[in-house]
């Protein structure tokens, strides 16, 4: 019951910070971040309260809600996860390379589930093939390492 009233606090700061903020499409980014962690919960199966809440915060930008405040509120593993989530170059990163570095293994990995989940989220609603396009480019190096839902990505296509 606690990872529930944490993950209901998370939506009530984040509607209390960027209720009205939209994308390029005009879709409310509360409601990409939503979907997103409900595809983790869903499709994935996940559990980790911390990553769910990163989700819910990954669609919003640095003006909208800072890291420092993010680390602030939800402390360093939340800020973490959304850190990488938003950052394209550690999402890059080489498996080998990973495995190397052990202490940067699950946030890159948290944030490519997110990022992943993210664009299943945006390519559920209508768009256009350009935009489309766009999101699928900003996974493509590593949406195969979330197989659940890479594989649905691939019925949006």
């Amino acid at each position: 019951m606690q990872a529930m009233a944490n993950i209901l606090e998370a939506t009530r700061f984040i509607s209390d910070r960027a209720y009205d903020q939209r994308n390029q499409a005009g879709r409310p980014l509360l409601s990409i971040g939503v979907q997103a962690a409900s595809l983790l919960v869903r499709v994935c199966k996940e559990e980790d309260q911390q990553l769910i809440i990163a989700a819910m915060l990954h669609p919003f930008d640095e003006n909208s809600i800072p890291l420092s405040e993010i680390r602030q509120v939800f402390g360093v593993t939340v800020w973490d996860y959304v850190k990488h989530s938003r950052d394209d170059e550690s999402l890059k990163i080489p498996a080998f390379q990973r495995l190397a570095t052990a202490s940067l293994r699950k946030p890159v990995e948290a944030g490519r589930k997110i990022r992943v989940a993210c664009v299943a989220s945006l390519l559920s609603q209508p768009q256009t093939p350009e935009q489309n396009q766009e999101h699928l480019q900003s996974i493509s190096a590593f949406s195969h390492t979330v197989p659940e839902l890479h594989a649905l990505i691939q019925t949006f296509l």
